[in-house]
């Protein structure tokens, strides 16, 4: 790639000598440098010790942007957007599955430790998000001829298991066909999902002990399908229990919070319920969190 020749010149320069002994000694380190150079700079950094990186810029559009730009170097692979959630706690309107499912993917890698580099706007970072080691962003995969796992503990899922597991990041049954990103189907031992982070459906062939995962429009076999959550908490009987008890003393004197309570109490997913994502965990966290390394451009 044009990124290996352009790292190894700026390496043999010894421009960025400094700058990269103290980011490779966990230290804070700044560089300033034109604005339309930066996206090179962080691709380069990549390409020269390719580690989970967290780039922070102002705005969603320049974070769109400069995630277009950082795929330019290194792959649309490498590149994930963090987006900012266009809902909001307490509105009666059902989360975009295809934002959920990018942040959900997003972090996972980030908590992963994957080689990816993940961009997100500063308002995205606004929103908090479950603690870490909840492993809620986990996602039920699907490799070729082998098994359905489920990410977040490593157990091997039956057929029915996929079912439950879907449902519990957010994905709803409809019934004999699917219905858009965050929708699934169940006909016989077929499986069809339509993912959030992905242009195209998966049809999921169960065979025995085999799994032929391949895109619902064609007959192009994948060797994996991964399926990330689209919703950001998980309905848990520790954490519905948790947040029954809180919910239930703010539903004495607040209607809005009694029907969120009436929610929560039937195990029941709803639009609005994560805003009861506070009530669930004792200690929440930004995306930052889940990073080893954050670059603020």
């Amino acid at each position: 790639m044009l990124i290996d020749a352009l790292t190894r010149a700026l390496r043999e320069s010894e421009a960025l000598s400094a700058v990269y002994s103290k980011l490779d000694a966990g230290s804070d380190a700044a560089l300033g440098i034109a604005s339309s150079a930066r996206a090179f700079a962080v691709a380069a950094r990549f390409a020269d010790t390719p580690q989970p990186m967290l780039v922070v810029v102002p705005g969603e559009d320049a974070a769109s942007n400069f995630a277009r730009s950082l795929a330019s170097y290194v792959g649309d692979e490498t590149v994930l957007h963090f987006p900012a959630r266009s809902d909001y706690p307490f509105a009666p309107k059902r989360p975009d599955a295809r934002e959920v499912a990018r942040r959900t993917a997003a972090g996972w890698a980030l908590q992963r430790g994957e080689e990816k580099i993940v961009v997100a706007s500063g308002a995205a970072l606004i929103r908090t998000l479950p603690p870490h080691e909840e492993r809620v962003f986990a996602p039920v995969i699907f490799n070729r001829d082998t098994e359905a796992v489920d990410a977040a503990t490593g157990e091997v899922l039956t057929f029915e298991e996929v079912e439950r597991a879907l449902v519990s990041r957010g994905f709803e049954n409809t019934g004999d066909a699917i219905e858009g990103p965050g929708t699934f189907c169940v006909r016989g031992g077929v499986i069809d999902v339509f993912p959030g982070d992905t242009g195209f459906p998966v049809r999921l062939d169960f065979f025995g002990d085999e799994i032929v995962p391949s895109t619902g429009q064609t007959i192009t076999s994948l060797d994996e399908a991964r399926v990330f959550p689209v919703r950001e908490y998980r309905l848990s009987g520790a954490a519905l229990y948790k947040a029954s008890k809180a919910a239930a003393k703010k539903a004495e004197t607040d209607p809005v919070w009694r029907e969120i309570f009436e929610w929560i109490d039937s195990s029941n997913d709803h639009d609005g319920v994560d805003a009861a994502l506070p009530l669930m965990y004792d200690n929440l966290e930004i995306l930052a969190d889940y990073a080893s390394s954050t670059v603020l451009t």
